[in-house]
Parts: structure tokens; sequence; C-alpha cells
């Protein structure tokens, strides 16, 4: 009411004022939980400005709260009853009912707008970490011609096929006297695989042990190979040197499926042969010319060279200063056609 009341009494019925602050707290509080599932900040101001209009902008709802005793008259519409006593200014109550209303509102907002940083603030699950990706493939193998001969074997079933094609390149004699010859396959993945090494993997080797003993010269300080030690490797030199690479790279591209599968099995599952097979050649061309002849030091059993530099090359290269200065160049050669018949190109210097 906007107008004081003379010679009334106002009283105030305190326990239906809460009820209705707290019946319009409930449909902020409603308003909040809207805002929650989808709604703004703004939805919540609405209720609270509604709330007020009903409760201080419309009398009717007002005077629902209030009693008048002794009042004998309408004020806007209501019948009062009178009695001698003025009439009190009623302005606190309505203070006491917008400070419930607004504390409540007050404290739901806050609330809410805490649930919302907690909300933004909270970090993200991590997104699943992606596979990685499959190295690029340097060197593809060639594709096979389209007449193939026969299917090929499966892996386990392969050695009777790799045998008649070894022995069409070299012979069935030098086959038997220089080949190991079983799970070829195998040995031959293996020991490509291994010759960028410090050591070939001895159970698994592709080729019987050189003939012969490891032939040196001079004692102690002056220990080096023997000129003689090279000659045991020449019908090795003589069988690389009688195979015509184009057709020695044209059975390893038919045979590549079995490699390939080999060499997954290995441990390498995304790797790719061919581009070890190029590594593995591009590694013995760099084998450092041999110096005529190297000194030797003798640790253990086994002979090692006395120069740490050449001690720590691979196990191809050291193969290759073991041969001599001419049988590797030999080799070498021999590699380089090979890797032009397999990629198109020689390794850059």
């Amino acid at each position: 009411m906007r107008a004081r009341l003379q010679d009334c009494d106002v009283i105030v019925d305190l326990s239906a004022v809460v009820s209705f602050a707290v019946s319009n707290l409930q449909v902020v509080a409603h308003g909040i939980w809207r805002s929650r599932h989808g709604e703004t900040q703004f939805s919540i101001l609405r209720q609270t400005v509604r709330t007020a209009y009903f409760l201080f902008g419309r009398k009717q709802v007002y005077h629902r709260y209030i009693v008048y005793k002794g009042c004998s008259r309408r004020v806007s519409g209501f019948h009062l009853h009178t009695n001698s006593k003025t009439g009190i200014d009623n302005m606190k109550y309505k203070l006491l009912l917008v400070v419930v209303l607004v504390a409540g509102a007050g404290a739901g907002f806050y609330y809410w707008q805490t649930r919302q940083q907690d909300e933004v603030s909270a970090p993200l699950p991590a997104p699943p970490a992606a596979p990685p990706p499959k190295p690029r493939i340097r060197y593809p193998v060639l594709e096979p011609p389209a007449e193939t001969e026969k299917p090929l074997p499966s892996l386990d079933q392969s050695d009777p096929a790799m045998l008649d094609a070894l022995s069409g390149f070299f012979g069935q004699k030098s086959i038997e006297a220089l080949f190991i010859n079983d799970d070829l396959v195998h040995r031959f993945v293996v020991a490509i695989d291994g010759l960028t090494r410090g050591k070939l993997p001895m159970r698994y080797r592709l080729f019987k042990p050189v003939a012969g003993q490891f032939l040196t010269s001079g004692t102690d300080e002056n220990l080096v190979v023997s000129p003689d030690n090279y000659r045991r490797y020449t019908p090795y030199v003589l069988l690389a040197e009688a195979v015509d690479s184009k057709t020695l790279v044209a059975a390893y591209v038919r045979f590549y499926p079995l490699f390939q599968q080999e060499y997954k099995s290995l441990g390498y599952p995304n790797g790719y042969f061919n581009d070890r097979v190029v590594e593995v050649i591009d590694d013995m061309l760099a084998t450092p010319d041999a110096k005529e002849p190297e000194r030797l030091v003798r640790p253990n059993v086994l002979y090692q060279f006395a120069d740490p530099d050449l001690e720590a090359l691979s196990a191809g290269q050291k193969i290759l200063l073991r041969m001599g200065p001419t049988n590797g160049a030999r080799i070498k050669a021999k590699l380089g056609e090979i890797r032009r018949e397999m990629t198109g190109q020689m390794p850059e210097r």
C-alpha cells in the first residue's frame, strides 16, 4: 500500500509472510534449475522480477497476509475494520520480505554461477591417442611380371622353390658347398638385417663358414692379416660376379612377399624389407678403403682390428675389409649394380 492507514491497527501475520516468501523462492530456484539445463541468466532475473511484482505490485496478494483491526472502511477495494488507534507504517514488513527474497535469489544465483565456472574450468578429457603413422616407403619394390611361372608357396613350404631358384643362378654344386639349405627365407632376412649391426647372428647364418683358418702374419705389435687369407673369399666373389644382376633382382621381386612376411615376424610390423635391403647395400658401399695390411689384436679367441674405428664398423663392412682390398672392391661393384636394378639409381656420395 502506498498510503498510511489512519485509526487502524495493522497486524502482520509473519508466518504467512514467510510461507509466501518461501513459495516464491521456489519459483526462483526452479528458474535456476532450468537455466542449468539450457536457459540463460536472464531467466533467473526474470523470475525474480516477476516474484517481486506479485509481492509488492499487486495489493490483493500482499493484503492476504495483513489483518486490519478496528477499521470500518474500504481501502483500495478491501473492507477494513476501524478502531481508534493510529495506523502504522508497514514499510518495515516490506523490507523484511525484500531481504528474504533477495537473499534467497542471490544465494541461488551464486550457486548457479559457481557451478557454471566449475563446469567451464573443468579440464576436458584428453582425446584418444592417434595410432602412430606408418613409416614412408622410400624404395617401393618393383612389380613382378604378370606372367608369373608358379604361385608362391607358403612361407613354411618355401625351401624347395628357393633352392630351385638358387641352383639356377649358382649351380647345384655351389649351393651344396656354400649355402645352408634349410629355412632359407628366414636365414636370408636375418642375415640382411644383421649386416649393419656389430655382429651377425651365427645361429641363422645363410652361408657355411669360409673354408680354412683365418691367416695372419707377424707377431705382437706387427700382427696383420695375411695376404693369403684373402684367397679364402675368392669363391664367393666369383659366385657373385657370375650372376646377372637383373635376373637376380627379378627373382628377389618374385619372392619378395615371403621376405616381407618374414621381416614383419622378426619384430618389424610396420617395416618395409626392401628399404632395409637398400639401407644395408648403402652401408656396405660406404666401407672405407682398406689399408694393406691392417693391424690386428687378439684379446681373446677371436681377432680384432687394432684400429678402434675399424673395429666399430658394422658386421658387413668388416667382412669386406677381411676380404682384402681387391675382393672388397669387386663386391662393392656388384652391390652397386644390384642397387641400380632395385631402385634405378645409385646412392649419393
